[in-house]
């Protein structure tokens, strides 16, 4: 090589630092716009599995007494 030579020029570098940075751009995207989509579609479903079975088995004093009176009045539910 003589002093005028140049470097071959390098290509698109699929290096470490590329790969490494399209890993983290898709699990971004997953994390915040696909996931949070299920994920409401789940929590949804527990949080009304969760106030079934608290209303039905550990109902408040207003429902206690509702089911109370009903019992004296022989309607019971």
């Amino acid at each position: 090589m003589t002093a005028n030579d140049e470097a071959p020029v390098r290509g698109a570098a699929t290096s470490l630092p590329t790969v490494s940075t399209l890993v983290l751009l898709s699990g971004a995207w997953w994390s915040f716009y696909a996931v949070p989509l299920r994920r409401k579609e789940w929590l949804d479903i527990m949080l009304d599995y969760g106030h079934h079975k608290r209303t039905r088995y550990a109902p408040n004093l207003l429902d206690r007494a509702t089911q109370g009176a009903l019992r004296l009045l022989k309607m019971r539910v």
